[in-house]
């Protein structure tokens, strides 16, 4: 060989030949490290590379025991390859371990070695070490990436099993410590202070001989700014992972990692619905860690999914708040509520409707609604198809009962009592269900029954007087018993008005009575819209005429047919036509419309008259009420028109309204929903 043992040294001969020149050659410009060692360990050759690989040249390590460079946790592990290889001829032996860079880092190599001890021409073990660091930072990187994935996939079922939200937390934070073999795992929630962010750690991990911090004072409503880390701030507030090194650091950051005890650190933020909420950090104690893009994919998936959980906890915590507020309205309101489901079974029953219904939810609930209670449309007990709650599941309608519709609960105890309600569909717990709310009126049904009776009994009582009233005033106006004088006979015509505006007022007092006990009966016609004005505006010509008002009607062509009430309907286009004439000035105009909408006709009254000022306007409809202009421009009148066809449209399952603006005019509408006469005509 170009080589010979000699007092522990390698030399190079003079006798080298040119095979022995091309060996020599090819060893020292390989890419590895070669290396020639005694059966001691003791370097006795190694090749140039270990300048380019380990910094070191050849002088510094010839003579020198291997094991100064290898790591001190892996030297046994080397020792006894070494050994095994002394007893092996001509068998390679591979190993792995940490050899020491002149710059004091530590690189991982992977050493081959055959045994040529018993060759003199090289005395020794010869060795080839290869710098594998890179692979095996990137193998490393993989295994705690997969151990990472797996201890997420671990978390993530404890966050949807476990029922305390700390217990999940401080289980990944430890999951995630394990997998990654750091010293402290943790969570900041921050806490936005004006235009600034502060965080305080509550939960952690710490691994074996390393203190807690969630009692540190320092770590409480911390400013990343002022603590001298506002470069980590403004990465977290822009959603990036921050990694940071006692090496790499500015001179205030590696102050305050000191301060810590660490070495390096990872942050991750976490976002919940869009918005910054805090971070997961890692702290290394030991080592300046560099992590690979493999590991913070990884961890950012972790931080999502703290980030997912606390938007999931946010909304069970809305969801729980809207329950209890739910529960506390519910549960305080006068009214009963139920809710029954599609199979026409109660879902829920509140305490006000425990109360009326004299049955418990618990009782209750699960039976049938007709199990419940028994409905009376007066005396005779309702077809349970004809129920509001009923008609709700079938056809996804809201049903408004109200008094004068005369229904009554009868409860499964006996007692019956009369209801007004609305029930509405609604969709709960992923079923269609109907809501009812109800009301138990036996009291207003008292009080508007005597209402009714002292009104009916208060006017019959009148008309006697009123007639006899009438009769005199009439025989003294034409003379019958004597000549009057002039001013006499403006008297005795004054009495006979105000008799006859009386005898009006009685009347539609009565009428009124009588459509809100609920006694009107309709009797159901077609209608001639077209025919049915001309009848109505020949009748009130005078009224127009006198003041020349001028009158239009517009009917549209889809609206040519009405069913309806005829008597009721003329009732009510004559009060509101009688507005019309009385409060629009001479020269004025009134325009009578009947226009088609879906599910009804509607018809309008225009008129160009004084108009409703806007505070009297919620009034309008209110018995005895008058607009405060109406009563300076014309002080006699009832009040009681507006309210009669009001009561008269709603009667029929119509709607009354109006717009109005003072001294430019008002348009009253109402509706008559679309219906089909029966073979019966009714």
């Amino acid at each position: 060989m170009w080589w010979s043992k000699n007092r522990n040294q390698l030399k190079s001969t003079d006798q080298d030949s040119g095979q022995e020149f091309y060996w020599r050659a090819l060893l020292e410009n390989s890419l590895d490290l070669v290396v020639v060692l005694d059966a001691a360990g003791k370097i006795i050759y190694l090749t140039p590379q270990v300048k380019r690989l380990f910094g070191y040249e050849v002088a510094e390590t010839t003579d020198k025991n291997i094991s100064e460079f290898i790591h001190p946790e892996d030297r046994g592990r080397v020792a006894k390859t070494i050994a095994d290889g002394l007893l092996v001829k001509d068998k390679p032996q591979i190993v792995e371990f940490r050899l020491r860079h002149k710059d004091g880092s530590w690189r991982v190599v992977e050493a081959i070695g055959a045994n040529f001890l018993d060759n003199v021409a090289v005395g020794g073990l010869i060795v080839s070490i290869r710098d594998v660091t890179d692979r095996s930072r990137a193998e490393e990187a993989a295994q705690r990436r997969d151990a990472i994935l797996e201890a997420l996939g671990f978390a993530a079922e404890r966050f949807l099993t476990t029922a305390s939200w700390r217990k999940s937390v401080e289980n990944l934070l430890e999951q995630l410590g394990t997998a990654t073999g750091v010293s402290h795992a943790y969570v900041f929630e921050g806490e936005r202070v004006g235009k600034e962010m502060l965080f305080t750690i509550n939960y952690e991990w710490v691994s074996r001989g390393i203190g807690s911090r969630l009692n540190d004072p320092r770590l409480t409503r911390l400013s990343l700014s002022q603590m001298g880390l506002g470069r980590l701030d403004k990465e977290l507030m822009s959603g990036r992972v921050v990694q940071l090194s006692v090496g790499s650091a500015t001179e205030e950051e590696r102050k305050v990692l000191e301060g810590f005890e660490v070495k390096s650190l990872l942050i991750i933020p976490v976002v919940a619905e869009h918005e910054p909420w805090g971070f997961i950090g890692l702290d290394d104690h030991k080592n300046e860690r560099e992590w690979s893009m493999l590991e913070v994919g990884s961890l950012k998936a972790a931080a999502d999914l703290l980030g997912a959980s606390v938007a999931r906890l946010r909304l069970e915590k809305t969801i729980e708040e809207e329950r209890d507020r739910a529960d506390a309205i519910i549960s305080s309101m006068s009214e009963g509520l139920v809710v029954v489901g599609s199979d026409e079974r109660v879902i829920i029953l509140n305490p006000a409707a425990e109360r009326m219904l004299q049955i418990s939810a618990a009782e209750a609930t699960g039976r049938r609604w007709s199990e419940v209670i028994t409905i009376l449309e007066g005396v005779e007990e309702k077809p349970q198809p004809a129920w509001p709650v009923m008609r709700t599941l079938k056809d996804g309608v809201r049903v408004q009962v109200e008094l004068r519709d005369n229904l009554y609960y009868r409860t499964r105890a006996g007692r019956t009592f009369p209801v007004v309600m609305a029930t509405a569909p609604l969709q709960f717990g992923g079923m269609n269900t109907a809501v009812l709310v109800f009301r138990d009126m036996t009291e207003e049904k008292k009080i508007d029954e005597s209402r009714s009776n002292f009104i009916a009994i208060a006017s019959h009582q009148l008309r006697s007087p009123l007639t006899t009233i009438r009769w005199y005033a009439e025989m003294l106006s034409t003379g019958d018993i004597g000549k009057l004088d002039k001013l006499q006979k403006e008297f005795a015509e004054r009495i006979l008005q105000g008799a006859t505006r009386m005898n009006e007022v009685i009347k539609l007092l009565l009428a009124l009575t009588k459509i809100e006990s609920g006694r009107t009966e309709m009797e159901l016609t077609e209608i001639d819209p077209r025919a049915f004005l001309a009848d109505i505006l020949k009748e009130m010509e005078h009224d127009f005429v006198d003041k020349r008002i001028r009158v239009a009607s517009v009917i549209d062509p889809k609206a040519a047919q009405i069913v309806g009430d005829a008597s009721l309907l003329r009732q009510v286009v004559i009060n509101i036509l009688g507005n019309a004439a009385r409060y629009t000035p001479a020269e004025g105009s009134v325009e009578i419309r009947v226009g088609s909408d879906p599910g009804e006709v509607v018809f309008s009254v225009r008129d160009t008259g004084i108009g409703i000022p806007d505070a009297d306007k919620p009034k309008i409809f209110q018995k005895f009420f008058r607009a405060s202009n109406a009563m300076r421009l014309l002080p006699d009148g009832s009040g009681l028109g507006l309210a009669f066809a009001k009561s008269l449209v709603e009667a029929w399952g119509g709607r009354i309204w109006f717009e109005s603006k003072e001294k430019q005019g008002t348009i009253f509408y109402f509706s008559i929903p679309l219906l089909q006469l029966k073979k019966d005509g009714r």
